[in-house]
């Protein structure tokens, strides 16, 4: 396991536009202010979304596209570097639809804000850099010091 140590920035909070992209919406209000780490909350409404899953086995995302309004009941999740060296964050949704029926999983781009509110809690210490991690398949932070 490794371990980083930060000190608390700024608390971000942020009205998400009507028919803008939810994660696309967190990443820009994320960039603009200069965050590079910081965790993330969010809640709203959207039009439709598309979330995915992760086949440990396999390596490889399933997508998951759900249609119609959509309350988003929570979103969390992180900022760091990205593989590509932008910010990028990192969030897990839960959904639920007009009969209350959820569905979760990693939020991919594609969920239709009507409605929406973020948190953005800045984190000052190390970057955070993401990396292919051989064993799982997937983006981690890098182990070895960033």
């Amino acid at each position: 396991m490794k371990t980083w140590s930060y000190r608390q920035g700024r608390f971000l909070l942020a009205r998400l536009a009507h028919g803008s992209d939810l994660l696309e919406s967190i990443e820009e209000a994320a960039h603009r202010e200069g965050i590079s780490v910081g965790v993330v909350q969010a809640i709203g409404a959207v039009k439709g979304a598309v979330l995915a899953a992760y086949h440990q086995d396999e390596h490889r995302y399933e997508t998951i596209t759900l249609s119609g309004p959509l309350e988003l009941a929570h979103c969390t999740g992180s900022l760091s570097t990205g593989t590509d060296g932008r910010t990028m964050a990192h969030l897990h949704v839960v959904f639920s639809d007009e009969k209350g029926r959820t569905f979760g999983g990693h939020l991919l781009k594609g969920a239709w804000v009507f409605a929406g509110e973020a948190s953005i809690l800045e984190l000052e210490g190390p970057a955070l850099q993401r990396e292919k991690d051989e064993v799982t398949g997937l983006n981690l932070w890098r182990m070895e010091g960033c």
